[in-house]
């Protein structure tokens, strides 16, 4: 009777994790999917311009840290997330690739977006600081007039 017991109280535990996770997992995908699409944007919206202000670099170098903030959040839902995937015996499986989900290599992906989109905003800066002290570089001491 005492190992029905175990066992019953066992299911229910398990079952309760995986009614946590699910409920978790829908919130968290929405969150990343957000995140990850502005991401893209801020990238795809780098690649694709020709002219960019140094006001432009400002903004986005604000909304970059905004992200990164939001990445935390994420980074620590993933966490909590691959824990219960693990205590409740339950595999998540991405329909497109065929592949298990690991939340915190989903949030490294994320990661990785952000360290792409910081790089190319600090290139255009320095780009842009290098332009803007042309003149005087070209009439220092290593050009003499």
């Amino acid at each position: 009777m005492f190992f029905f017991f175990l066992i019953n109280l066992s299911y229910e535990n398990i079952l309760q994790k995986r009614i946590d996770l699910l409920k978790r997992f829908e919130e968290h995908m929405k969150r990343s999917n957000e995140l990850r699409n502005k991401l893209q944007q801020i990238n795809d919206d780098l690649q694709q311009k020709q002219q960019i202000k140094i006001h432009d670099i400002d903004l986005l170098k604000t909304q970059l840290e905004r992200y990164t903030t939001d990445l935390r959040t994420i980074q620590s839902e993933s966490s909590i997330l691959d824990r219960l995937m693990e205590e409740s015996n339950t595999t998540i499986t991405d329909s497109t690739t065929n592949r298990t989900v690991f939340f915190t290599v989903e949030s490294r992906n994320i990661q990785n977006l952000i360290d792409m989109a910081e790089n190319k905003v600090s290139l255009i800066k320095f780009s842009f600081e290098y332009r803007k002290d042309y003149p005087e570089r070209m009439t220092s001491e290593h050009f003499p007039v």
